[in-house]
């Protein structure tokens, strides 16, 4: 495992993007991974700016970072 946490950090540091699925999104917000599809179609406002890559939405994880940055300045959860 930290093995692969070095790796990915060597890609990191190279610039390469990864892309976070619904439920590691989902994790670092503290929802339900369920929940996630319930609020992008009732309140997409409450979630960080996704990608659609055939049916599946991904996120690149600097821009949810900086979203998580933004609502905590804004006073928003």
């Amino acid at each position: 495992m930290a093995q692969q946490i070095d790796e990915i950090e060597r890609l990191r540091k190279k610039g390469v993007k990864f892309l976070l699925t619904d439920r590691d999104v989902a994790l670092m917000l503290g929802y339900a991974p369920s929940a996630m599809r319930q609020r992008r179609y009732k309140h997409p406002e409450t979630l960080p700016p996704s990608i659609l890559i055939g049916k599946c939405h991904r996120y690149i994880l600097e821009e949810v970072l900086a979203w998580i940055e933004q609502r905590k300045k804004q006073g928003n959860r």
